[in-house]
């Protein structure tokens, strides 16, 4: 037994910052629909509307295909149904291959996985039992050589209890636990060699992966406590992380994120107690492929946001809206992810299905007849905006172009002289240096010989630390707006910054305004920039940062700020 827990609580001494993950630095969050929608769908369903899920901000859909095909004793091959069922045999479902290319060829469809692939029997198997884990071994090793093959990317776990048959939990009948465990993370192995072998790139999404029991992350020694609890998961997770290879990825979806508020900081807790806390249940060997193959996902749970208030899962409106609330927690969820953020949804579905299509599940089958954008209007395109806030504003950006519905906020853009002004800056503008800290003798004015398509612009000289601020007051939270401004030389920046009550609001970050790449910089560059106003703000200042060297100078001009109308649609 002492043996047995030293394996955990051997203490972590250093944790390089390079074995974090970050693939989630360079991209938008990955968004997965699970559901009982998903729950009994036909393939040939899903190919047909594959073309709308196109138009959903989604990256992928879990399923628990109906493969159409029955094993030896008649029972349908189902991954609801593969601890009990089989041996499958790979010829059975290889004709469902193609099919599978065809669905993941949709771009909403890139990030598919087989749900129910390993999940709480309903009737409890012994660990003992040899020729029951061969054969549920089997059967997950033809499926995942089916979503290799297939292109799906992975599978999901949900070793959920819903049969009350504690197969995660030791019983006394069970033997010694220090021994059942070590057999279980022998089981784990056993049935995921196989899996990695046939799928090596697969990515293992769990609801619960060391999330779960919060009572592990407050104590000093949580392996005494898991021991105790006669909790078996710990050891069938490093069972897997024995025989998973540096392509795969283990994903914790962490359930309990459904009833986590943005607003109180709940992700980024979360985030840390499994960064911080929960590895200290994996064993010393693994901690390290912890570290590099174990990702953090978050879930949005749609059914609390249609919830009455006194319902255990109501959550509050914010600005006197429940989708305002949504959103906020879904970016909550997306800026502390790694990767993935998941949505799960019981009430309603995401898309039309065919009239006779019948749904399991706790709700009326008219329930299943209304969308969840029916039901929430404004969804939709709330998940688009807070996916990806640039490529969305960008796009309401062009469609305003198009329509020419683009109202220009500001004056004097044109950044000409006003001789009734004795300013160094024309109205509206106004400059900042740093004097307090940096020596300089930096000058701000207008150059009346100089611009872009005229003879007037902003000329900076000299400043070695400050910036040209154009403020714009009486916005309203939700509001979209863009941002535009041309500049010749080097040094210079861009950004917005929040007012409230005339002050500067630093409640919310600053938005970046980005130059355009691969223009010389001795010609004139434009910077472009796109956002929705945060709650709580009621102005911005488009900052244009200057940081200059002795003798050096810059030039402004072209300053524009737009509003864009997204017609009222998931304002």
């Amino acid at each position: 037994m002492i043996k047995f827990l030293q394996m955990f609580t051997k203490p972590i001494i250093f944790v390089s910052f390079i074995t974090i993950p970050i693939v989630s630095l360079f991209s938008a969050p990955k968004y997965i629909l699970f559901g009982w929608e998903f729950g009994q769908t036909k393939l040939h369903e899903l190919i047909e509307k594959a073309p709308y899920f196109d138009t959903l901000p989604i990256d992928g859909i879990g399923i628990t295909p109906l493969t159409g095909q029955k094993d030896a004793i008649g029972r349908p091959m189902w991954s609801r149904y593969l601890m009990h069922t089989g041996p499958w045999k790979y010829e059975d479902v290889q004709p469902l291959v193609e099919d599978f290319r065809r669905l993941t060829s949709h771009k909403s469809m890139k990030e598919c996985f087989f749900g129910k692939f390993f999940s709480s029997p309903t009737n409890r198997i012994a660990w003992t039992d040899d020729v029951a884990w061969a054969r549920i071994g089997q059967n997950m090793r033809v499926l995942a050589r089916l979503a290799k093959e297939g292109g799906i990317r992975g599978f999901g776990i949900d070793h959920e209890d819903y049969f009350r048959q504690e197969q995660f939990r030791h019983r006394r009948s069970d033997g010694d636990y220090a021994k059942t465990a070590s057999l279980v993370r022998k089981r784990a192995r056993q049935l995921f060699s196989g899996v990695f072998a046939e799928h090596q790139t697969a990515v293992i999404i769990t609801f619960w992966l060391l999330s779960q029991e919060e009572i592990y992350f407050g104590e000093v020694d949580p392996v005494v406590t898991m021991r105790d609890r006669g909790d078996l998961w710990p050891a069938f997770i490093n069972g897997i992380f024995d025989v998973m290879p540096p392509t795969a990825k283990f994903v914790d979806g962490d359930e309990k994120s459904y009833r986590y508020r943005a607003d109180r900081g709940d992700f980024e807790r979360a985030y840390v107690q499994q960064r911080t806390k929960a590895i200290r249940l994996v064993a010393p060997e693994n901690r390290q492929k912890y570290m590099t193959l174990a990702s953090m996902a978050f879930s949005v749970y749609l059914d609390m946001y249609l919830a009455k208030e006194g319902d255990e899962w109501y959550q509050p409106p914010l600005n006197g809206s429940q989708l305002e609330r949504l959103r906020d927690n879904l970016r909550g969820a997306s800026f502390a992810s790694d990767e993935y953020v998941w949505f799960w949804g019981q009430a309603h579905c995401w898309a039309k299905w065919p009239a006779n299509r019948r749904f399991n599940g706790h709700f009326k089958q008219e329930d299943f007849k209304r969308t969840w954008e029916e039901c929430m209007n404004g969804l939709i395109d709330t998940i688009a905006q807070v996916k990806d806030p640039q490529a969305y504003g960008f796009k309401l950006w062009e469609e305003s172009k198009k329509r020419g519905a683009l109202k220009v906020m500001n004056r004097n853009s044109a950044c000409l002289d006003d001789a009734r002004k004795k300013k160094a800056l024309p109205s509206p503008y106004a400059y900042w240096q740093d004097t307090y800290r940096r020596d300089t003798n930096g000058v701000f004015r207008i150059d009346s010989t100089f611009g872009e398509g005229d003879t007037s612009s902003i000329c900076v000289e000299g400043v070695s630390h400050g910036s040209v601020i154009l403020p714009i007051k009486g916005v309203q939270s939700g509001d979209w707006y863009a941002v535009e401004f041309s500049t010749f030389g080097e040094g210079v920046s861009g950004d917005v910054g929040w007012y409230k009550n005339s002050k500067w609001y630093k409640a919310s970050g600053k938005v970046a305004v980005v130059f355009e790449d691969g223009v010389a910089k001795d010609s004139w560059r434009k910077a472009r920039g796109v956002f929705r106003v945060p709650t709580g703000a009621d102005g911005f200042g488009l900052i244009m940062g200057v940081h200059l060297m002795p003798g050096e100078k810059c030039y402004l001009d072209n300053v524009f700020v737009y509003k864009l109308e997204n017609e009222g649609v998931g304002k």
